[in-house]
């Protein structure tokens, strides 16, 4: 089968930190570990796998979806070889704050045309759904099925409502540590959440206070707890059973 595998860091694999010593927010460096991330599982196993995931600023929910539009055409354009899935590692919902709907207004007016961050717990599922409307598109046009992983956000409820899924992870963080979802921040990493602080008036401070809260106490558990890799990212063997999980799947259909 032939997969292509979206998101953020995620989708790369297991990484450790400079001289493996953390932690990661206080400015050490990480890197990916090869031959760890869920393509080269798939690949060990006869599959085929294209990996647009990113880290950081490209790694954004919305840009990662037009990465992949762009992808699919180009795919079925110059190849016979059918497209069996997609494996979405859905990342933090503020990244498409700060890298799309702030900067890229007329792509902000186009994809979250009601955006209103006076709520943000409402706006965070707002973005989500409207990138779900984005995939649902997308699998009508091609018919591909999608894996949906909630990672560094939890995915919004309002995913149930479409079907281009095949699988849909609400957290993955939460299936790992036995942690609540509602437990979980909607946003895991701080440096992003102060970016998006700094470019946003907010007026809700108490909802601001009790997320940056939250996301300290559970970035700080999941980075020293050992039961993730270097900077809030799944180990390996995490990764090798999410394999077999969506192959388990796709076998099925």
């Amino acid at each position: 089968m032939k997969f292509i595998i979206i998101g953020d860091s995620w989708g790369r694999g297991e990484w450790v930190y400079e001289n493996d010593t953390p932690p990661y927010n206080q400015g050490k460096r990480i890197y990916v570990v090869p031959k760890t991330s869920i393509g080269s599982v798939l690949e060990s196993c006869g599959h085929t796998c294209m990996t647009l995931a990113k880290a950081s600023t490209k790694g954004s929910n919305y840009k990662q979806l037009l990465l992949l539009q762009e992808e699919i055409s180009d795919e079925l354009r110059f190849s016979t070889e059918p497209i069996d899935g997609i494996i979405w590692f859905h990342t933090e919902t503020i990244r498409d704050i700060i890298w799309t709907i702030v900067p890229n207004k007329e792509h902000a007016k186009i994809q979250y045309p009601n955006f209103d961050i006076s709520n943000f717990k409402n706006a965070m599922e707002y973005i989500n759904t409207c990138n779900y409307e984005f995939a649902q598109q997308l699998y009508n046009q091609y018919n591909i099925p999608f894996y949906v992983i909630g990672c560094l956000s939890p995915l919004s409820q309002t995913i149930h409502n479409f079907n281009f899924h095949k699988l849909a992870i609400t957290s993955w963080i939460s299936e790992i540590t036995g942690y609540s979802v509602d437990n979980l921040p909607l946003n895991m990493h701080e440096d992003f959440f102060l970016e998006m602080l700094d470019i946003l008036k907010i007026s809700n401070k108490k909802e601001i206070n009790d997320e940056m809260k939250l996301m300290n106490k559970i970035e700080t558990e999941l980075d020293s707890n050992g039961m993730f890799s270097a900077g809030v990212h799944p180990k390996s063997c995490h990764i090798q059973d999410l394999a077999t999980r969506i192959l388990n799947i796709t076998n099925s259909m």
